[in-house]
């Protein structure tokens, strides 16, 4: 990249109990390039956030520099040919583009998006509107092309239909059922929709069979695969897991219970867990309420409540008697002091000296800190490990479900701070003071902890192919505290 040409890209999502959007601005020098659309009906804020950057990247016509704004979510491109193109880096602070992201994003929520090719609103058209797999019945497509396109303005698609206007051709929008069927016909394979390349899997069918399910989107597709489901006309949620990717896989659901047991809405389990040789299934009944916030971080209002209901779920799970480690994890000097993250962290500085050379240093400087500040003293419990606001369902303002317990496991209590508070959101700290008051040792062990908890998972990981941009710019943050 001799140019050395940088892009900024700056990401958003929203959503609204209705539908999704997502948008992505890209601007380079004095060129900026809008991209949105209506994300699927069920998507989370990851899958939005990770659309809209496939978008903005397939977007890029030659490999550059690229700086991606991409707030609290991380996008997940692993596997993803098209990040070998380019340089990139991620970065949870806002770009000045942040409110027109914001904004192209709450666009295409039902009734607000633009008007579709019959001239209505797309989320109220019977053609045009998304479905539930969060693509239109109509789909842009060139004659005879097995990619099918959702988004109108794709460059590739408007190269496509000029070729086919010189041929004498009629560019053209094709129902994506029938596309589907020429796709088989033609190649055997399912037809591949270019607004995202993301593989939609689906729940393997004898698992569908034994539980009586009708299978609906998937939802989420990173450790845990999780699609909604129905039975009987009633909402469930299905999920997939790898025993290997989730040692000790029991402990989040005796963790769920136990809240359970004591009046927190966690999702409840409406079958026994059923071990195969693809993994383990789940399947919970499906909590009502959706998320309060509909893009981005949450008020400081509501990171006050959040951080009342976290110091309120310690307190519940401390009298649940989950007294042991959860198998697999470890507390923040284990994690920091494992020779192997260290090798994995040399390794890494030597492909991306930069952002290397930061997390080494920040590793040694956390690592000193906790042998100068011994914690012994500190109180320990069981964490939710993701107290993020997307985790929280509210409806009529009433708190219906607390979800993802995908990280549970015992630690310093501070540690749950990692995720919820993300080194900014002050206004968590404030409200978990309110219920459980923090000792002098627990508030200066916050900032340690979370840069500890960037770190976890990281040993033994392959320095090749892990992207740490993430986690090094999480490590720059600073807040008011």
């Amino acid at each position: 990249m001799a140019d050395q040409r940088v892009v900024r890209v700056q990401l958003a999502w929203a959503a609204d109990g209705r539908g999704t959007g997502w948008a992505a601005v890209l601007r380079y020098r004095e060129h900026d390039r809008d991209l949105h659309d209506a994300g699927p009906a069920a998507a989370t804020p990851e899958q939005l956030i990770t659309i809209a950057a496939v978008a903005a990247l397939e977007a890029l016509t030659r490999g550059c520099v690229v700086r991606v704004h991409a707030g609290d979510v991380r996008p997940d491109l692993s596997g993803m040919p098209l990040i070998a193109r380019h340089q990139i880096t991620w970065t949870p602070e806002p770009s000045p583009d942040a409110e027109r992201a914001a904004a192209l994003a709450r666009r295409n929520l039902p009734g607000t998006g633009e008007r579709c090719l019959h001239d209505l609103l797309r989320g109220q058209c019977f053609e045009c509107r998304p479905r539930t797999d969060g693509y239109p019945a109509r789909v842009a497509t060139t004659d005879g092309g097995s990619v099918f396109h959702v988004n109108s303005e794709c460059p590739a698609l408007l190269d496509g239909w000029r070729k086919v206007t010189r041929r004498g051709g009629t560019p053209g929008r094709s129902r994506l059922a029938a596309g589907r069927r020429r796709a088989r016909g033609r190649t055997g394979r399912l037809l591949r929709l270019h607004r995202t390349r993301v593989t939609v899997s689906v729940p393997d069918p004898e698992v569908c069979a034994r539980w009586r399910l009708v299978a609906g989107p998937l939802l989420s597709a990173r450790s845990t695969y999780t699609w909604a489901a129905t039975r009987d006309g009633r909402p469930y949620i299905l999920q997939r897991l790898d025993p290997a990717g989730q040692p000790d896989w029991g402990y989040p659901l005796r963790v769920a219970a136990a809240l359970r047991e004591r009046g927190w809405p966690t999702p409840e389990p409406a079958e026994e867990p059923w071990i195969t040789p693809d993994g383990v299934w789940l399947l919970t009944h499906r909590l009502p309420g959706r998320p309060l916030v509909a893009g981005g971080a949450d008020s400081p209002g509501q990171q006050r409540r959040r951080g009342r209901l976290l110091a309120e779920v310690h307190a519940a799970l401390a009298t649940a008697g989950i007294t042991e480690q959860r198998g697999g994890f470890r507390e923040p000097v284990e994690v920091l002091a494992d020779p192997e993250l260290e090798r994995v962290l040399r390794a890494y500085e030597k492909l991306h000296p930069d952002d290397g050379a930061l997390l080494l240093a920040g590793r040694e400087a956390t690592l000193a800190w906790f042998a100068a500040n011994p914690a012994d003293a500190a109180p320990r419990g069981v964490l939710h490990g993701d107290f993020a606001p997307w985790n929280l369902l509210f409806e009529d303002g009433r708190l219906t479900g607390v979800l993802d317990f995908e990280a549970s496991h015992r630690s310093l209590l501070v540690a749950d701070f990692a995720l919820s508070w993300r080194g900014y959101q002050d206004a968590v700290i404030s409200g978990y003071h309110e219920v459980r008051p923090l000792s002098e040792l627990e508030r200066r062990l916050i900032v340690p902890t979370y840069h500890a908890w960037l770190f976890l998972g990281l040993a033994g990981a392959d320095p090749t192919t892990v992207d740490l941009s993430w986690n090094a710019a999480h490590l720059r943050r600073r807040s008011a505290r």
